[in-house]
């Protein structure tokens, strides 16, 4: 674990290990799947998913939509000399998973506070299907059971999802560092996940978002809050700043009112578009605190949003670090 008196950004989330498997739509029909949604199921249901997976898996990664934000803020940082300092809040199992995902914290120079539970570490299966759909079959084990924990005094951002509306006790965790973070003085980011969760709190969210210095949420989130495409004027009166991710179509950046349409970039070849979101997220933060202006933030979000469609999986690896012409964040667009 690291220990340091200040962070610029610290994100609590719920530490699960991504896999990913070929299927079809007869795979999706016979498992009793909910198809391009996330379908919630026990340990030993996954277990016996897996075993009936087996010859179709083909990758597993560390995942977690709060830890992704994390690692490609901290790759971007590594670009130029490490500045800035971040951190990643949750709770995991001394299994094979958490051993992992914790690894997965320290090559990337993330300052590890998570916590070691009794149970076993979340798993996430995407059965990708021939139409590039997913359908996410979720086990969040002991992620959802994490306990108290104190908040660091000197933290510059604050991200969190909403996993505040989490049924575990990692739900109070949340909003409790949201609270104090706040009091701090700390600019809190939330980040809209799961639209059906979001229509079953819909109160709650809307309460949320009042906290909020930063907003971030797709079209189908925000829809799920009851506005309609485009209804910019009224999503404004939800915070400040609120960046709208639109996967191919850019995304829109409103602030202080103002309505921003950001184009998107094009990649050559669209692999996955799984952690293309978050990885956005992580770019606007890390540009942010660069300097960079709200809409200069949000083209280099596009831009590495665009670059994560290049790869499988959420991790941009050297290679495709190494296209980011990093020196022009600096430099106005």
């Amino acid at each position: 674990m690291f220990v340091r008196d200040s962070f610029d950004l610290v994100a609590l989330g719920t530490p699960v290990i991504d896999v990913y498997a070929a299927a079809d739509e007869e795979m999706i029909r016979q498992l009793a799947l909910v198809k391009s949604s996330t379908n919630f199921v026990d340990f030993y249901q996954l277990e016996q998913m897996k075993q009936s997976l087996c010859d179709r898996i083909f990758l597993s990664a560390p995942g977690d939509n709060a830890r992704n934000v994390c690692e490609v803020f901290a790759k971007l940082d590594s670009l130029i000399g490490n500045s800035f300092r971040v951190a990643y809040i949750g709770s995991l199992a001394q299994d094979d998973n958490g051993k992992t995902f914790k690894r997965s914290l320290d090559e990337n120079k993330i300052a590890d506070f998570t916590v070691t539970l009794e149970g076993a570490t979340g798993e996430i299966i995407s059965l990708i299907t021939p139409d590039s759909e997913r359908t996410f079959v979720a086990y969040l084990g002991v992620g959802e059971d994490i306990q108290e924990v104190s908040a660091l005094r000197s933290v510059s951002f604050f991200c969190t999802t909403i996993t505040l509306l989490s049924s575990g006790t990692v739900s109070k965790v949340a909003t409790s560092l949201m609270e104090d973070y706040l009091d701090y003085g700390s600019r809190l980011i939330l980040s809209l996940e799961s639209p059906s969760l979001i229509v079953k709190n819909k109160s709650k969210v809307l309460k949320m978002c009042e906290s909020a210095s930063i907003l971030f949420g797709n079209e189908q989130e925000f829809m799920s809050l009851g506005f309609k495409t485009k209804d910019y004027g009224s999503i404004s009166e939800l915070c400040d700043t609120v960046y709208i991710k639109r996967g191919s179509k850019g995304s829109v950046l409103i602030k202080d009112k103002r309505v921003f349409e950001i184009p998107p970039f094009r990649v050559e070849k669209t692999i996955d578009s799984t952690g293309c979101g978050d990885n956005f997220i992580g770019t606007v933060i890390w540009s942010l605190l660069k300097g960079l202006t709200h809409i200069e933030a949000a083209i280099w979000g596009n831009y590495v949003g665009a670059l994560t469609t290049s790869v499988m999986g959420t991790s941009l690896d050297p290679a495709a670090m190494s296209c980011i012409p990093y020196r022009s964040f600096t430099k106005r667009y």
